[in-house]
């Protein structure tokens, strides 16, 4: 077994120096790096990639990544025990003379102070004009009060609650009236995103990679699978860390495992993101005391939701979703240039591919690509942000362990880099439950920063077409 000397790029979880993933966040190790090469932000001093186009803390972007942005050799990045000092400006410059800069300092006191004076002024003699019309208006109609202002006050109620209940979304309209206090099937939310508890299922077995690990005679293990929509309009992290749960008022713990298991189905993480107006079905797991009375699950502390031992069964967890927000999608044409910056990417076509893993036939949703370079250009850290929805939901992150070749498509793991004034047809391949259905992917060349390029929609796929191991 090596010696600890890894950490992973991605997460910085400590790992073997023969590593070749991360078994904590699934991704890959570039081979012959302890770690991406970094360097600071010349805006805010934070340690990036070189490849990076985007600085995580700052948002300043770099068009051809921050290794080929210079560095002003007057300007020095100050260094604390993280690497870097959030929120430092390095062209931020103050008079030289302290006492030029007090007396700024001072005057511009001086100017606030006398502006905040003037408009308290002015603010009260609106106050007082606009009482006194009030009161002579009041004098004036108090002949005609009564019945036509009881009228009058009840078709403003029904107006109001009109209107509201026009402008509640769909999904508002599902939600449980008490979201600390919810039952398995019941929706809740946290600011721009949905959640329900779809099931919740028992039992003394784990499954992971091609190994089976039990609980011990005094413990079982339960199975969360929780149902989650983004509704925002942008890209958001849905993750288990998110979530604890109780037993009977005490915290339990996740099973002792250090690999990320699959349970009917249901990846214990997909990806953390997801998509604006996307969804994402997970799985959670807690090993418990064989008796337990209650348990609850918390989501942060605005959702929780309590279940009964003698509500939770053994049985397999059938896919049942619960939030269905609906998508609408345009199909994309074949052949259709979907990006040109540094370089071009046209949409080849869509295909599955069935492989046989463990005696079991495992399918792989596949995208396929030409990629034109106008420069030369570094793509050995492409793949690791792609993503993909099967009917509006999160699937599996891209394979990197298929190899094979597909219509003389080279998987976009294989591929380092593409020349200037030449082509690459990849292609990008997930792993999906089942064939069939719509298909939504997001081509994401960025590495640990996002840095989305376009999307791909295939719908009404026929499960029958595809690739044969």
């Amino acid at each position: 077994m090596g010696v600890i000397a890894l950490k992973c790029p991605n997460c910085y979880t400590e790992l073997p120096d023969t590593a070749t993933f991360c078994y904590m966040c699934k991704r890959p190790i570039p081979a012959g790096n302890t770690e991406v090469e970094k360097q600071p932000c010349p805006n805010c001093g934070a340690p990036l990639p070189k490849t990076a186009k985007e600085c995580y803390v700052c948002h300043k972007k770099f068009d051809n990544g921050i290794n080929t942005t210079t560095i002003p050799a007057s300007t020095t990045v100050p260094q604390n025990g993280s690497g870097f000092v959030p929120g430092y400006k390095p062209y931020t410059r103050l008079s030289q003379n302290p006492q030029n800069n007090q007396q700024k300092g001072m005057q511009s006191k001086k100017n606030e102070a006398g502006c905040g004076t003037l408009i308290l002024i002015i603010l009260v003699i609106l106050a007082i004009g606009y009482y006194l019309n009030n009161s002579k208006k009041e004098e004036d109609e108090e002949s005609d009060t009564g019945t036509q202002t009881v009228e009058t006050t009840q078709t403003i109620k029904e107006t109001t609650k009109s209107t509201t209940e026009n402008n509640i979304s769909p999904l508002d309209k599902k939600l449980a009236s008490d979201m600390k206090n919810m039952r398995v099937g019941d929706i809740g939310k946290k600011g721009k995103t949905y959640l329900s508890l779809a099931y919740v299922k028992r039992s003394n077995e784990m499954h992971y990679l091609s190994v089976t690990d039990y609980a011990d005679s005094e413990h079982e293990i339960l199975y969360f699978f929780v149902d989650t929509y983004n509704d925002s309009d942008e890209l958001k992290n849905i993750t288990s860390w998110d979530f604890s749960c109780y037993i009977d008022g005490s915290q339990v713990d996740h099973f002792d495992c250090n690999f990320l298991f699959t349970e009917d189905g249901v990846s214990q993480y997909n990806s953390n993101e997801v998509d604006a107006g996307c969804g994402h079905l997970l799985a959670l797991d807690y090993e418990v005391p064989l008796e337990w009375s209650e348990a609850k699950l918390y989501y942060k502390s605005d959702c929780i939701w309590i279940i009964k031992n003698d509500e939770v069964s053994s049985e397999a967890y059938d896919g049942r979703k619960i939030i269905d927000a609906g998508y609408s999608y345009q199909n994309t044409p074949v052949n259709k240039t979907i990006y040109s910056g540094d370089y071009e990417l046209v949409y080849d076509g869509f295909e599955y591919y069935t492989a046989e893993n463990y005696y079991t036939d495992v399918y792989y949703a596949v995208f396929k690509f030409t990629m034109n370079a106008k420069s030369e250009i570094d793509t050995s850290l492409f793949g690791h942000n792609m993503r993909c929805y099967q009917n509006n939901y999160l699937s599996d992150d891209a394979t990197y362990t298929m190899d094979n070749k597909i219509d003389d498509y080279i998987n976009i793991f294989d591929v380092d880099e593409v020349h200037e004034g030449m082509s690459a047809k990849i292609y990008i391949a997930f792993e999906i439950p089942e064939k069939g259905g719509d298909f939504r992917m997001v081509f994401d060349d960025g590495y640990i920063i996002d840095n989305k390029i376009a999307d791909v929609f295939v719908l009404g796929t026929d499960s029958d077409d595809g690739t044969d191991d």
